[in-house]
Order: structure tokens, then sequence, then C-alpha cells
């Protein structure tokens, strides 16, 4: 699932976020809750994916102009609004690369643990969100929602702010659960 505009990437990475952890959450985007099969066409599905992801833009929009995105705090408040199905609230965090425990550690613990996460990431000024969804032997897996991939990134360059996709290269925040294996 690819974003429909260039302000819309935040939004995606909820929808995705919610599509990876709600089964009942697919089901309306596949189906819009009805038993008639015609209602699960590709162009229904694209329809009501479009309207999700523009429903979205405007939750996480609301004190903020939705020409520049979604901050973190909003992305945060419309996970946080379905923790259920998510495993928790969610609470935005930024990259300080202060010592300790940092907020990219416990980014990298929840999605191993299987919950996602949203990043912020950019170059001179915070930009885009990518979702962080897994890890493995060789990385951490993205969701990219402008191109719509899965990208493999370097753990440990993530874990110091540093990345590179889609042209940028500075981790600035993050939105982690507040509960996952390993949360303080």
């Amino acid at each position: 699932m690819e974003q429909t505009d260039d302000t819309t990437c935040g939004s995606m990475t909820v929808l995705m976020a919610r599509a990876m952890t709600d089964p009942l959450y697919v089901l309306y985007l596949t189906t819009g809750d009805s038993d008639d099969r015609a209602d699960a066409r590709p162009e229904q599905f694209q329809a009501r994916l479009t309207a999700e992801e523009h429903r979205i833009h405007a939750a996480t929009n609301r004190f903020w102009p939705q020409r520049l995105g979604s901050t973190p705090g909003g992305v945060s408040s419309e996970l946080s609004r379905h923790a259920d199905a998510l495993g928790g609230q969610y609470e935005p965090r930024l990259n300080t690369g202060t010592g300790g425990k940092s907020a990219l550690a416990d980014a990298v613990e929840a999605a191993g643990s299987g919950q996602p996460v949203p990043v912020l990431i950019g170059d001179w000024i915070p930009k885009h969100y990518i979702l962080l969804i897994g890890t493995d032997g060789a990385g951490l897996l993205v969701y990219e929602p402008g191109y719509a991939t899965v990208d493999r990134i370097n753990k440990q360059a993530f874990l110091n702010g540093k990345i590179d996709i889609v042209g940028f290269h500075h981790v600035y925040a993050v939105v982690t659960p507040s509960q996952f294996p390993g949360a303080a």
C-alpha cells in the first residue's frame, strides 16, 4: 500500500501498523464489513484504503497544518486509540542521542517483539515516516510508504540515529508502544 500524496506517510504508517496487528481492521479494509463478494473488488479495496488514509491524516492533524504531514504526537494519539489491537498505548519519543537506554533501542526491541514502530526521519528537518516492522539476522525491516516497499536497514546504524533510506539519513523520533517485552 503506497501513500497517495506527499503528506500522508505518517497516516500510512498508522494504517499499516493497525493492519499488521488487527485482523478485524484488515477484514474491514478488504470487504467493507460486507458479506457481498462484490464489495471486495480491488477498486473498492483501494477506495477504502484511500479514504482511511485521509481519515487518519485528518485525525493526526487536528492542530497542525495537514500540508506539513503528521506530528509524532498525532501519530501516537491515533495509534493509542487502538491500543487493544496494537498491544498498548504509544508515545512519541525524540532521538536525543544521549546515554542510557535510548528510544531507538526501545523501538528495535518493540519491533523485535512484533509491535510496529513509526519512525520519523529526514536530513536537516524531520520530513518522512517509515514503519519499523521487525528484525532479522541481517538487520531491521522497515515498511517505506512512499514506494510501498519493505527494506532492510543496518541495526547498529539505526541505533546510532543514522539511516540511508529514500534519501534521508537521520532518525529524529520514534513512536513506541509503552508495553512490550523489556519495556520499563
